[in-house]
């Protein structure tokens, strides 16, 4: 899949995910097998503005797939500088991220989940759906 660089179509919110568009999250997980240095991605970076993350998770040798990720809390907040895909002329930007949060979001069943996530796989879900909200809200200036 192609990578989007667009700052004016990644700075816009993503839209809700359907079970129509369950086939992008086999096109993230396709995009990141061939990108096996990438941790995650969101659906906006292959240019569909839906709210749909897959990433790799601490440890895992598969990929989770979240439709409709939603932050219910965050704690333990940290300073991070980190790299994105989509805007690799900022090099590590600082951000502020969390060593633990709640996420609520639908499977490809469709069906609600939570999870709590610490770690490498928090700091890539949080990242993501920051992305999904607007590419550059969460970096700081």
């Amino acid at each position: 899949m192609r990578i989007v660089y667009d700052k004016i179509f990644l700075s816009a919110p993503s839209e809700r995910a359907t079970r129509k568009d369950l086939s992008l999250a086999d096109d993230l997980i396709g995009t990141l097998l061939e990108n096996p240095a990438w941790r995650g991605m969101c659906a906006s970076m292959i240019g569909k503005r839906k709210r749909i993350i897959a990433f790799l998770g601490e440890g895992d040798l598969s990929y989770t797939v979240m439709l409709n990720p939603r932050m219910l809390s965050r704690e333990g907040e940290y300073l991070s500088f980190e790299r994105d895909i989509s805007y690799p002329e900022w090099g590590a930007a600082a951000c502020v991220r969390h060593s633990v949060i709640c996420v609520e979001y639908c499977g490809g069943d469709m069906k609600k989940r939570r999870v709590a996530l610490s770690g490498a796989s928090a700091q890539t879900v949080e990242h993501l759906v920051d992305f999904m909200d607007g590419a550059s809200a969460h970096f700081i200036e």
